[in-house]
């Protein structure tokens, strides 16, 4: 029987991917028909030892180098790395609302997608400003949408109420997450996403949410997200490194990580300890910049989602090398131990912040050392 630790498997299925043979990857489709469809993830939604959702790369070029392959035997896909084999892997199945249509014709897989088991994304239509300017981070590689209904403020509201009423039907765990990428304007989406929410409110939907966007112009529209309802927020730093946040970032940079912070801090005392949170990229600025940053967070009550970079085909970094998945374990490691010595009373239960499929969870309520048995 191999022990293997949970926590740098997935560490490593997050950097490397999955190498997955055409048959593989065919039965993988058979499964769930939406795996890997190149809208907002490039992945499957693996499930290890029946509790870790890891969102695993399965068929970018780089995913070939993969050290980690998946073998089908007896209707059973098996996870092997270097032909050693690990143990059953399986692969979450889509839900059953996934293919009803709104009054407006548009399936319900268009409106909301399903990431992990219980978080509901936004993300399908993707109207980023920097994108448009062709100033977009290297790092993105979501092309959006090309649905011309999901412009329309007014459909897409009504699109999202009827798609939340269906997928609560069939699991009323599901917590939401909004996000759309970059938008211009003092409040940089704030009022958009703060209408949707006001319109889930007025259809007397409950459901948890998470706002992703860049920091407004003024704190007034932090206020605006939190009065319509949001539960958390998430402003992304990526790089804590100014000068490689301009190089990389060239048209988001423009906002200052100064910004940023202050932003934060206000978030902070809006939503909670615990409710707000940043992304910050590992892989390509050095650890002890994201290290540094990390405990900066941790510090104003921010969690720092930890992400490893990844070399998608669509993305300008398409040639770069995948992130050590070493790296990541020394960040995970550091920012393990200091989050353990903050006093964080609440750690935020919705949506992208809690979802840990596409991020180190350092911070979930589980204990991530142990360890997968594997099969003889």
């Amino acid at each position: 029987m191999l022990e293997i630790d949970i926590g740098k498997l997935k560490n490593e299925l997050l950097c490397y991917g999955v190498n997955c043979s055409l048959d593989v990857l065919d039965n993988i489709r058979k499964i769930n028909p939406y795996a890997s469809i190149n809208k907002s993830v490039h992945s499957a939604f693996f499930l290890i030892d029946d509790i870790y959702v890891v969102n695993v790369p399965i068929n970018e070029r780089y995913t070939k180098s993969s050290p980690y392959t998946i073998e089908l035997c007896s209707e059973q896909l098996l996870l092997y790395k270097n032909e050693q084999k690990i143990g059953p892997v399986t692969i979450l199945p889509p839900p059953q609302w996934y293919m009803k249509e709104t009054s407006n014709c548009t399936k319900m897989y268009d409106v909301l997608n399903v990431h992990n088991k219980n978080v509901l994304a936004l993300t399908h239509y993707i109207n980023c400003y920097y994108s448009n300017l062709g100033n977009q981070c290297l790092f993105c590689s979501v092309k959006g949408s090309n649905i011309p209904q999901l412009l329309d403020l007014e459909i897409r509201k009504r699109d999202i109420v009827e798609t939340l009423v269906e997928a609560l039907k069939e699991n009323n765990q599901y917590t939401l997450a909004l996000s759309e990428g970059v938008k211009n304007g003092d409040d940089r989406g704030a009022v958009y996403f703060s209408t949707i929410l006001q319109e889930i409110s007025a259809n007397n939907i409950q459901i948890k949410s998470s706002v992703e966007l860049a920091p407004p112009s003024n704190n007034s529209y932090i206020d605006l997200l939190y009065s319509s309802g949001a539960s958390s927020i998430i402003l992304n730093i990526e790089f804590y490194n100014d000068e490689l946040r301009k190089s990389y970032c060239p048209g988001k940079s423009e906002i200052s990580i100064g910004r940023y912070f202050d932003a934060l801090s206000y978030s902070v005392k809006r939503f909670g300890y615990g409710n707000v949170a940043s992304v910050l990229i590992v892989g390509i600025e050095p650890v002890d910049n994201t290290i540094t940053c990390a405990k900066l967070l941790l510090d104003m009550g921010v969690l720092p989602i930890i992400i490893p970079f990844k070399p998608y085909d669509n993305c300008s970094l398409s040639n770069m090398k995948v992130t050590n998945p070493k790296d990541l374990d020394l960040v995970s490691e550091n920012i393990r131990q200091y989050f353990r010595s903050k006093t964080f009373r609440n750690v935020c239960e919705s949506a992208c912040i809690s979802c840990g499929a596409c991020n180190v969870d350092y911070f979930i309520k589980r204990e991530i050392s142990s360890c997968l048995k594997g099969v003889d």
